[in-house]
């Protein structure tokens, strides 16, 4: 994974709408600077499992390919059924398909007897778009994501599966107008891909950035590989999926005008900055589920353990990962999904490309990734063009990376146009968003989280890249707030960023790291990225409690950055109280019985520095249910979301085979 390093940002700000409905974070964040999180992540209406019955008889473990479990998910395809594995080990030699079996498998879940009782020992995967995957979900629609997928602009040849979007590009906005929509059409209900192309200049504010002067912009050498379609030579890495609602009751096709009602509405303040618009549309699979089952790639060649391509309201829930090649589950070209109440455990290199969750290029919209524990993942979760996510109450531990003198952190943003996601109640070692693969576009929140930039490496300390938060050049217009920050006796500095000049003993000691270009504390990348003072000037800090301050801030300048262009000035809010969550309207099922909110300035009594942090729920799991070492050391530990989480969810927890009706906990 190399070291992470920042990115670019975006412009100016006309007509900006509020959501249509009002946010918990509305007191505190700008429009401008803020998703639509609350009720618009994770499968709409949550994971439907639960009211599903079985299909088939229960499949007892065998060794050989996976053509019994493919044939058995084909046959209940779009039956709103699951397929039943029995308890004991599945030895495959091939990956399982789910999605593109022919027939775009739909509204099927594949469901173990348990997260540690049904196992699935992978020899092989199964080509999924770019490589093998040990369970992929995939339609089997042509996926315009880079790696020279070029879609000609439309009215042109082989344009059957887009759009030109000529009006409705103010934030906020749920009524757009196409024209010159492709043969395929769209209808009603459909997931459609609003995208644009890159920036080719600074912005001086919101950017999202394409190959010019290295001094601007990362140099990029993966034009064709990287996030977006491509037009004309230009990448188009900022997208937003949305569902269309209304307008094409009857399928829109041909000349048109045709104007669309869209949900959520249009996130970005900066849509038609460059021009160069469009619409596509990719058809993808639905409602597909895994659950309840251990994958197990550590003998395996797969690249990764899961792939989503290209598939709506999925999820992963209750699952045991054992080593990740390239990573655990690959989120690509999709929206709406859900990966919950899930164990990861080690990534087979410990170096570059070894991730946890890797979401991109590009991730989708409206993610959510809830309540998972991490152990010896180099990176557990990292961002690649994904918009309107939400990481919420996660737990790492042990991020395994060689040298291990070193910290890898969770990465928001690690390639062009990841933003408008929330980050919250996390416990993680640090957030870092970098410049490697392109602006990150930036305006993310972190909220809640416990961050304390240390850890531990291999069963050491590390010593590089030791802070709780980094933003790098380009990483403009983030809300960090209500944060617990650092460990104490460890870190010594407050914060810093260009032009100041600090020793590396500084550096690697500071909470919060802002701006360089270069690595820790370093003007200029070998790419040529200079150091970017916005990013500390758009940065918006309120009510977070650091080691070194040793008291919570609510400083009104932090607080109240002004405005750049397509991000809006930012007032000091009101108050110093805080909701609960940005996301939620009350205190989660799965969380149990203790202290809600556990993080944050309004906290009292708990075990984290200042007394300002409780465990949260995959925590508290990890140290007392799974019995894990203090330092993330060891063997894969056993798991199973209902030991930990017994009124983790109004959602279903399988049954072992002989009583698989599904019941409510």
């Amino acid at each position: 994974m190399a070291t992470m390093r920042p990115t670019t940002i975006a412009l100016v700000l006309f007509c900006v709408h509020a959501p249509a409905q009002a946010q918990p974070w509305s007191n505190i964040l700008n429009p401008t600077r803020a998703g639509n999180w609350a009720g618009n992540v994770g499968v709409p209406g949550g994971i439907p499992s639960g009211a599903w019955t079985q299909c088939g008889p229960t499949i007892v473990p065998y060794k050989g390919d996976a053509s019994t479990i493919n044939n058995a998910l084909l046959a209940c395809s779009g039956s709103n059924q699951y397929v039943s594995l029995g308890p004991g080990t599945f030895n495959l030699s091939s990956g399982i398909s789910m999605g593109s079996l022919g027939n775009n498998v739909s509204n099927v879940a594949l469901r173990g007897a348990g997260a540690s009782a049904t196992i699935l020992q992978f020899a092989n995967g199964i080509n999924c778009v770019s490589g093998p995957e040990n369970i992929c979900m995939l339609n089997s629609t042509t996926l315009y994501t880079g790696s020279g997928n070029v879609l000609p602009p439309c009215g042109g040849t082989n344009s059957s599966d887009c759009a030109n979007w000529t009006a409705g590009f103010a934030q906020g906005a749920t009524s757009i107008t196409i024209t010159n929509v492709g043969a395929d059409n769209i209808t009603n209900g459909d997931v459609i891909v609003v995208d644009q192309g890159n920036d080719v200049a600074e912005t001086g504010g919101y950017i999202v950035c394409d190959t010019i002067s290295p001094l601007v912009c990362h140099q990029n050498t993966e034009l064709g590989s990287g996030n977006g379609r491509v037009i004309n030579g230009l990448e188009y890495s900022q997208e937003q999926w949305v569902t269309v609602t209304g307008g094409c009751s009857t399928p829109c096709s041909g000349d048109g005008p045709f104007t669309l009602t869209i949900s959520p509405g249009l996130y970005a303040n900066n849509w038609n900055n460059s021009g160069q618009v469009g619409v596509f549309f990719v058809k993808p699979t639905v409602n597909l589920g895994i659950e309840s089952l251990t994958i197990d790639n550590s003998a395996g060649t797969a690249r990764g353990n899961i792939a989503f391509y290209n598939c709506h309201a999925c999820w992963v829930q209750n699952v045991r990962s054992i080593g990740g090649n390239r990573n655990h589950i690959w989120y690509l070209q999709s929206s709406r999904g859900e990966i919950r109440d899930s164990y990861f455990f080690s990534t087979r290199n410990g170096s570059t490309q070894s991730y946890g969750i890797e979401l991109g290029e590009p991730g989708g919209s409206d993610l959510l990734i809830e309540n998972n524990i991490f152990q010896q993942i180099a990176a557990p979760i990292v961002g690649g063009g994904v918009s309107g996510a939400v990481i919420g109450y996660n737990f790492s531990i042990n991020n395994v990376y060689t040298p291990s003198t070193y910290m890898q952190g969770t990465y928001p943003s690690h390639d062009a146009a990841d933003s408008f996601n929330l980050y919250e109640g996390n416990v993680f070692n640090g957030l870092t968003c970098d410049d490697i693969h392109g602006t990150p576009g930036g305006v993310n929140t972190y909220f809640r989280n416990w961050l304390n930039g240390l850890d531990w490496n291999q069963g050491t300390r590390p010593t590089q890249q030791t802070f709780p938060i980094d933003l790098d050049a380009f990483c403009r217009g983030f809300n960090i707030v209500g944060n617990v920050l650092g460990t104490p006796g460890y870190h010594q500095l407050y914060e810093a960023f260009p032009p100041n000049t600090y020793t590396q003993g500084q550096c690697n000691q500071t909470i919060y790291e802002l701006g360089w270009g270069g690595g820790i504390c370093s003007t200029l990348d070998a790419a040529g990225v200079a150091d970017d003072t916005l990013v500390r000037a758009t940065l918006m800090r309120w009510g977070n409690y650091d080691v070194v301050s040793g008291a919570v801030h609510w400083d009104p300048v932090e607080s109240s950055p002004g405005a750049v262009p397509f991000i809006a000035a930012q007032s000091t809010p009101a108050s110093h109280t805080l909701p609960s969550s940005f996301y939620l309207a009350s205190k989660p099922p799965f969380w149990g019985v203790m202290p809600y909110p556990a993080i944050g300035p309004d906290v009292s009594g708990g075990t984290g520095p200042g007394g300002y942090a409780f465990m949260i729920p995959a925590q508290l799991c990890y140290w007392s249910v799974m019995n894990g070492p203090a330092d993330g050391s060891g063997g894969v530990l056993g798991f199973e979301a209902s030991s930990c989480y017994s009124n983790r969810t109004a959602r279903p927890i399988p049954l072992p085979p002989g009583n698989l009706s599904a019941v409510a906990h």
